[in-house]
Protein backbone atom coordinates (compact mmCIF):
# COMPACT_ATOMS: atom_id res chain seq x y z
CA UNK A 1 0.00 0.00 0.00
CA UNK A 2 2.90 2.50 0.79
CA UNK A 3 4.45 1.54 -2.50
CA UNK A 4 1.45 2.11 -4.14
CA UNK A 5 0.34 5.36 -2.47
CA UNK A 6 3.60 6.98 -3.37
CA UNK A 7 3.37 5.63 -7.09
CA UNK A 8 0.04 7.21 -7.59
CA UNK A 9 1.48 10.49 -6.16
CA UNK A 10 4.00 10.70 -8.31
CA UNK A 11 2.51 9.19 -11.51
CA UNK A 12 -0.69 11.81 -10.85
CA UNK A 13 1.72 14.69 -10.75
CA UNK A 14 3.65 13.38 -13.98
CA UNK A 15 0.41 12.97 -16.02
CA UNK A 16 -0.53 16.44 -15.01
CA UNK A 17 2.65 18.02 -16.63
CA UNK A 18 1.76 15.59 -19.56
CA UNK A 19 -0.99 17.26 -20.30
CA UNK A 20 -3.64 14.02 -19.31
CA UNK A 21 -7.18 14.79 -18.37
CA UNK A 22 -8.02 13.49 -14.54
CA UNK A 23 -4.55 12.95 -13.61
CA UNK A 24 -4.96 11.85 -9.89
CA UNK A 25 -7.39 8.79 -11.16
CA UNK A 26 -4.86 8.08 -13.94
CA UNK A 27 -2.14 8.07 -11.81
CA UNK A 28 -3.80 6.30 -9.03
CA UNK A 29 -5.42 3.67 -11.78
CA UNK A 30 -1.90 2.84 -13.45
CA UNK A 31 0.65 3.21 -10.05
CA UNK A 32 -1.68 -0.17 -8.89
CA UNK A 33 -1.90 -1.28 -12.15
CA UNK A 34 1.72 -1.17 -12.05
CA UNK A 35 2.92 -2.50 -9.33
CA UNK A 36 0.19 -5.64 -9.19
CA UNK A 37 1.31 -6.38 -12.81
CA UNK A 38 -1.58 -6.22 -14.45
CA UNK A 39 -1.31 -4.07 -16.91
CA UNK A 40 -4.64 -2.32 -17.36
CA UNK A 41 -4.21 0.96 -19.09
CA UNK A 42 -6.94 3.57 -19.22
CA UNK A 43 -5.34 4.88 -22.47
CA UNK A 44 -6.45 3.24 -25.95
CA UNK A 45 -3.02 2.16 -26.93
CA UNK A 46 -1.60 1.68 -23.64
CA UNK A 47 1.49 3.90 -22.20
CA UNK A 48 2.66 4.62 -26.41
CA UNK A 49 1.67 8.07 -26.10
CA UNK A 50 4.58 8.43 -23.04
CA UNK A 51 7.39 6.09 -25.03
CA UNK A 52 9.67 9.57 -24.93
CA UNK A 53 9.09 10.50 -21.47
CA UNK A 54 11.55 9.43 -19.27
CA UNK A 55 10.18 10.02 -15.93
CA UNK A 56 6.39 8.02 -16.34
CA UNK A 57 8.54 5.30 -17.74
CA UNK A 58 10.99 4.92 -15.27
CA UNK A 59 8.04 5.12 -12.49
CA UNK A 60 5.93 2.61 -14.11
CA UNK A 61 9.14 0.13 -14.65
CA UNK A 62 10.06 0.58 -10.91
CA UNK A 63 6.34 0.09 -9.83
CA UNK A 64 6.31 -3.05 -12.03
CA UNK A 65 9.93 -4.35 -10.48
CA UNK A 66 9.22 -3.92 -7.35
CA UNK A 67 6.22 -5.79 -7.61
CA UNK A 68 7.52 -8.50 -9.57
CA UNK A 69 10.05 -9.51 -7.04
CA UNK A 70 8.19 -9.66 -4.64
CA UNK A 71 8.50 -9.65 -0.40
CA UNK A 72 10.81 -12.19 -0.20
CA UNK A 73 13.26 -9.55 -1.97
CA UNK A 74 11.78 -6.28 -0.30
CA UNK A 75 12.05 -7.76 3.00
CA UNK A 76 15.90 -9.14 2.87
CA UNK A 77 16.91 -6.21 1.44
CA UNK A 78 15.53 -3.86 4.84
CA UNK A 79 16.94 -6.98 6.98
CA UNK A 80 20.83 -6.80 5.38
CA UNK A 81 20.13 -2.72 5.48
CA UNK A 82 18.78 -2.93 9.33
CA UNK A 83 21.93 -5.54 10.32
CA UNK A 84 19.43 -8.27 10.71
CA UNK A 85 21.15 -10.54 8.88
CA UNK A 86 24.53 -10.66 7.27
CA UNK A 87 23.41 -11.64 3.57
CA UNK A 88 20.55 -11.97 1.82
CA UNK A 89 18.72 -15.63 1.29
CA UNK A 90 19.61 -17.97 -1.12
CA UNK A 91 16.33 -17.34 -2.87
CA UNK A 92 16.99 -13.12 -2.95
CA UNK A 93 20.39 -13.64 -4.59
CA UNK A 94 18.81 -15.30 -7.13
CA UNK A 95 15.94 -13.34 -8.06
CA UNK A 96 18.07 -10.05 -8.22
CA UNK A 97 20.62 -12.04 -10.24
CA UNK A 98 18.14 -13.47 -12.89
CA UNK A 99 16.32 -10.42 -12.86
CA UNK A 100 19.10 -7.85 -13.79
CA UNK A 101 20.46 -10.51 -16.43
CA UNK A 102 17.53 -10.60 -17.96
CA UNK A 103 16.67 -7.19 -17.85
CA UNK A 104 20.04 -6.11 -19.11
CA UNK A 105 20.78 -8.30 -21.69
CA UNK A 106 17.37 -7.95 -23.33
CA UNK A 107 17.49 -4.50 -23.54
CA UNK A 108 20.61 -4.62 -25.26
CA UNK A 109 19.65 -7.05 -27.80
CA UNK A 110 16.58 -5.30 -28.51
CA UNK A 111 18.62 -1.73 -28.85
CA UNK A 112 20.47 -3.36 -31.33
CA UNK A 113 18.84 -5.81 -33.24
CA UNK A 114 14.67 -4.31 -33.43
CA UNK A 115 14.12 -2.67 -37.00
CA UNK A 116 11.13 -1.28 -35.97
CA UNK A 117 13.45 0.93 -33.42
CA UNK A 118 16.14 1.78 -35.49
CA UNK A 119 13.93 4.96 -36.50
CA UNK A 120 14.61 6.61 -33.10
CA UNK A 121 17.20 8.80 -31.44
CA UNK A 122 19.91 6.32 -29.33
CA UNK A 123 18.44 7.94 -25.98
CA UNK A 124 14.75 7.21 -26.93
CA UNK A 125 15.31 4.23 -28.27
CA UNK A 126 16.94 2.97 -25.37
CA UNK A 127 14.33 3.91 -23.33
CA UNK A 128 11.97 1.89 -25.70
CA UNK A 129 13.97 -1.32 -25.23
CA UNK A 130 14.44 -1.50 -22.00
CA UNK A 131 10.38 -0.52 -21.46
CA UNK A 132 9.97 -3.41 -23.35
CA UNK A 133 12.17 -5.70 -21.82
CA UNK A 134 10.79 -4.70 -18.27
CA UNK A 135 7.24 -5.25 -19.18
CA UNK A 136 8.27 -8.66 -20.70
CA UNK A 137 10.56 -10.03 -17.47
CA UNK A 138 7.71 -8.50 -15.13
CA UNK A 139 4.57 -9.60 -16.96
CA UNK A 140 3.08 -6.62 -16.33
CA UNK A 141 1.68 -6.52 -20.07
CA UNK A 142 2.46 -2.57 -20.42
CA UNK A 143 3.73 -1.47 -23.75
CA UNK A 144 5.31 2.00 -24.84
CA UNK A 145 5.93 0.32 -28.51
CA UNK A 146 3.35 -1.95 -30.27
CA UNK A 147 4.18 -5.49 -30.14
CA UNK A 148 2.89 -5.95 -33.86
CA UNK A 149 6.23 -4.13 -35.32
CA UNK A 150 8.35 -5.93 -33.47
CA UNK A 151 10.30 -8.00 -36.06
CA UNK A 152 10.35 -11.99 -35.57
CA UNK A 153 14.04 -11.81 -33.61
CA UNK A 154 12.48 -9.67 -30.69
CA UNK A 155 9.62 -11.06 -30.68
CA UNK A 156 11.56 -14.94 -30.01
CA UNK A 157 13.74 -12.95 -27.08
CA UNK A 158 10.74 -11.24 -25.37
CA UNK A 159 8.79 -15.08 -25.64
CA UNK A 160 11.56 -16.48 -23.68
CA UNK A 161 11.36 -13.45 -21.37
CA UNK A 162 7.69 -14.14 -20.86
CA UNK A 163 8.38 -17.78 -20.30
CA UNK A 164 10.78 -17.28 -17.62
CA UNK A 165 8.86 -14.66 -15.48
CA UNK A 166 9.11 -12.52 -12.10
CA UNK A 167 9.98 -13.42 -9.01
CA UNK A 168 8.16 -16.44 -6.64
CA UNK A 169 6.44 -14.15 -4.52
CA UNK A 170 6.17 -11.32 -6.45
CA UNK A 171 2.63 -10.56 -8.59
CA UNK A 172 4.22 -11.56 -11.93
CA UNK A 173 3.24 -14.72 -13.73
CA UNK A 174 5.81 -17.21 -16.17
CA UNK A 175 7.72 -19.81 -14.66
CA UNK A 176 9.57 -17.75 -12.00
CA UNK A 177 13.33 -17.01 -12.09
CA UNK A 178 14.03 -19.90 -9.46
CA UNK A 179 12.44 -21.92 -11.47
CA UNK A 180 14.20 -21.64 -14.35
CA UNK A 181 17.55 -21.02 -12.43
CA UNK A 182 16.85 -24.18 -10.67
CA UNK A 183 16.74 -25.61 -14.21
CA UNK A 184 19.62 -24.51 -15.28
CA UNK A 185 21.89 -25.51 -12.59
CA UNK A 186 20.65 -28.59 -12.79
CA UNK A 187 21.73 -28.68 -16.30
CA UNK A 188 25.07 -27.36 -14.73
CA UNK A 189 25.44 -29.99 -12.67
CA UNK A 190 24.39 -32.93 -15.22
CA UNK A 191 27.44 -31.47 -17.68
CA UNK A 192 29.48 -31.54 -14.94
CA UNK A 193 28.70 -34.60 -13.62
CA UNK A 194 27.86 -33.56 -10.24
CA UNK A 195 24.66 -35.04 -7.64
CA UNK A 196 23.65 -31.59 -6.50
CA UNK A 197 22.34 -28.44 -7.95
CA UNK A 198 24.56 -25.82 -6.25
CA UNK A 199 24.24 -21.59 -6.07
CA UNK A 200 26.94 -19.53 -4.17
CA UNK A 201 27.99 -22.71 -2.45
CA UNK A 202 24.42 -23.59 -1.24
CA UNK A 203 23.24 -26.80 -2.40
CA UNK A 204 19.02 -26.85 -3.42
CA UNK A 205 17.01 -29.72 -1.70
CA UNK A 206 16.16 -32.42 -4.07
CA UNK A 207 12.47 -31.70 -3.68
CA UNK A 208 13.24 -28.11 -4.85
CA UNK A 209 14.55 -29.43 -7.99
CA UNK A 210 11.54 -32.34 -8.16
CA UNK A 211 9.08 -29.39 -7.74
CA UNK A 212 10.65 -26.93 -10.64
CA UNK A 213 10.79 -29.77 -13.13
CA UNK A 214 7.19 -30.49 -12.24
CA UNK A 215 6.32 -27.02 -13.33
CA UNK A 216 8.71 -27.25 -16.20
CA UNK A 217 6.40 -30.02 -17.23
CA UNK A 218 3.05 -28.21 -16.28
CA UNK A 219 3.75 -25.06 -18.54
CA UNK A 220 5.19 -27.45 -21.51
CA UNK A 221 2.13 -29.56 -22.01
CA UNK A 222 0.04 -27.01 -21.13
CA UNK A 223 1.32 -24.49 -23.76
CA UNK A 224 1.56 -27.53 -26.49
CA UNK A 225 -2.27 -28.49 -26.01
CA UNK A 226 -3.15 -24.86 -25.88
CA UNK A 227 -1.30 -24.27 -29.11
CA UNK A 228 -3.10 -27.49 -30.39
CA UNK A 229 -6.45 -26.54 -29.54
CA UNK A 230 -6.53 -23.34 -30.51
CA UNK A 231 -4.40 -23.92 -34.07
CA UNK A 232 -7.24 -25.78 -34.84
CA UNK A 233 -9.73 -23.26 -34.00
CA UNK A 234 -8.15 -19.81 -35.52
CA UNK A 235 -6.53 -19.12 -39.24
CA UNK A 236 -4.18 -16.94 -38.17
CA UNK A 237 -0.51 -17.24 -38.36
CA UNK A 238 1.43 -19.24 -35.77
CA UNK A 239 3.72 -17.04 -34.59
CA UNK A 240 0.90 -14.47 -33.26
CA UNK A 241 -1.05 -17.25 -32.24
CA UNK A 242 1.99 -18.38 -29.94
CA UNK A 243 2.61 -14.58 -28.57
CA UNK A 244 -0.72 -14.77 -27.80
CA UNK A 245 -0.81 -18.06 -25.67
CA UNK A 246 2.69 -17.24 -24.18
CA UNK A 247 1.38 -14.51 -22.83
CA UNK A 248 -1.68 -15.69 -21.50
CA UNK A 249 0.39 -18.59 -19.95
CA UNK A 250 2.69 -16.29 -18.04
CA UNK A 251 -0.33 -13.68 -17.44
CA UNK A 252 1.77 -11.27 -18.84
CA UNK A 253 -0.94 -9.49 -21.18
CA UNK A 254 1.14 -8.38 -24.43
CA UNK A 255 -0.16 -9.13 -27.45
CA UNK A 256 0.56 -8.96 -31.66
CA UNK A 257 -2.81 -7.06 -32.04
CA UNK A 258 -5.31 -10.77 -32.60
CA UNK A 259 -7.17 -10.92 -29.41
CA UNK A 260 -10.29 -8.71 -30.69
CA UNK A 261 -10.07 -11.41 -34.15
CA UNK A 262 -10.01 -14.54 -32.07
CA UNK A 263 -13.31 -16.32 -32.43
CA UNK A 264 -15.48 -16.53 -29.03
CA UNK A 265 -14.02 -20.47 -28.89
CA UNK A 266 -10.47 -19.04 -28.89
CA UNK A 267 -11.40 -16.51 -26.18
CA UNK A 268 -12.39 -19.04 -23.90
CA UNK A 269 -9.14 -21.19 -24.80
CA UNK A 270 -6.83 -17.97 -24.08
CA UNK A 271 -8.99 -17.12 -20.39
CA UNK A 272 -8.75 -20.98 -19.37
CA UNK A 273 -4.53 -20.56 -20.37
CA UNK A 274 -4.76 -17.45 -18.06
CA UNK A 275 -6.53 -19.50 -15.26
CA UNK A 276 -3.66 -22.61 -15.54
CA UNK A 277 -0.99 -20.06 -15.66
CA UNK A 278 -1.93 -17.94 -12.68
CA UNK A 279 -3.05 -21.39 -10.69
CA UNK A 280 0.31 -23.23 -11.18
CA UNK A 281 1.47 -26.81 -11.18
CA UNK A 282 1.66 -26.89 -7.32
CA UNK A 283 -1.91 -25.38 -6.53
CA UNK A 284 -3.79 -27.64 -9.20
CA UNK A 285 -1.83 -30.90 -8.18
CA UNK A 286 -2.66 -29.89 -4.13
CA UNK A 287 -5.92 -29.80 -4.77
CA UNK A 288 -6.55 -32.86 -7.40
CA UNK A 289 -4.18 -35.12 -6.58
CA UNK A 290 -3.17 -34.82 -2.13
CA UNK A 291 -5.88 -36.26 0.17
CA UNK A 292 -3.78 -36.05 3.07
CA UNK A 293 -2.17 -32.92 4.92
CA UNK A 294 -0.62 -31.13 2.44
CA UNK A 295 1.33 -29.57 5.11
CA UNK A 296 3.02 -32.67 5.23
CA UNK A 297 4.80 -32.61 1.91
CA UNK A 298 6.80 -29.70 3.11
CA UNK A 299 8.15 -31.08 6.43
CA UNK A 300 11.12 -32.19 4.76
CA UNK A 301 14.98 -32.71 6.58
CA UNK A 302 16.95 -30.26 4.96
CA UNK A 303 20.84 -30.60 5.18
CA UNK A 304 22.97 -28.30 6.97
CA UNK A 305 24.84 -27.37 2.94
CA UNK A 306 21.37 -27.03 2.19
CA UNK A 307 19.47 -23.55 2.01
CA UNK A 308 15.52 -23.90 0.42
CA UNK A 309 14.26 -21.88 -2.58
CA UNK A 310 10.77 -20.30 -3.59
CA UNK A 311 9.77 -21.31 -6.44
Amino acid sequence: VVVETIGAFALSILFADAGVDNPLWQGTFHAVSAFCTAGFSLFDTSLEAFRDNVPINLTIGLLSTLGALGFIVVTDVVHVIQRKRERMTLTSRIILSAAGIILTVTTVLLYLEEPSMQNLEPGPRLLTAFFQAMTSMTTVGFDTHPMSALGMASVTLLLLVMVVGAGPSGTGGGLKTTTFSAMFGTMRAAIRGRNEVTFWKNSIPPHRVMSAAATVSYYITTLAVAMFVISLLEHIDFEDLLFEVVSALGTVGLSRGITADLSDAGKIVICAVMFMGRLGPLTVGLALFVKNDPAKLFRLRIEESEEDLAL
